[in-house]
């Protein structure tokens, strides 16, 4: 008999090849083609620099390791597939632990008006503030 350690099997996040984004495959892609560099396809001619990436709006190509939006999805599939969730319901989980870049504590303690104006963090902030509002319901609502 042997005795072995078994861990869960994360998979890597779904990724598309013909638009660069996560959560889908180029098999049900409807959005436009875009290549590695954030650029539309150049028809098999070498990436013009600087890249631009898709997904987290930075400085490198869309498939890089090292991106925002890519360690943001392998820690949601390690929290979907650790805590047997939905996708959707790790994704807020991970968006809620996750601070939001450039922002300090003071600031999000401040009027939200000063950040507000992006749209990334409006999108961002959204189901957290949902999840926060419906939890104070449900208290509210027990006693």
């Amino acid at each position: 008999m042997y005795r072995l350690q078994v861990r869960p099997y994360i998979p890597s996040p779904l990724y598309c090849v013909r638009c660069q984004l996560f959560g889908h495959i180029a098999l049900k892609c409807t959005r436009e083609p875009k290549c590695v560099c954030g650029k539309t396809p150049q028809g098999g001619k070498p990436c013009e620099t600087p890249y631009k990436c898709v997904n987290c709006e930075d400085t490198h190509s869309a498939r890089d390791p090292k991106c925002s939006k890519y360690l943001q999805e392998v820690a949601i599939q390690k929290v979907k597939i650790t805590e047997k969730l939905s996708y959707a319901e790790a994704k807020r989980k991970v968006i809620i632990n996750t601070p939001i870049p450039g922002l300090s504590y003071a600031q999000s303690m401040q009027s939200p008006t000063k950040w507000a104006m992006k749209p990334r963090i409006i999108k961002e902030l959204i189901p957290q503030l949902t999840q926060v509002v419906n939890q104070i319901m449900k208290e509210f609502v027990n006693k």
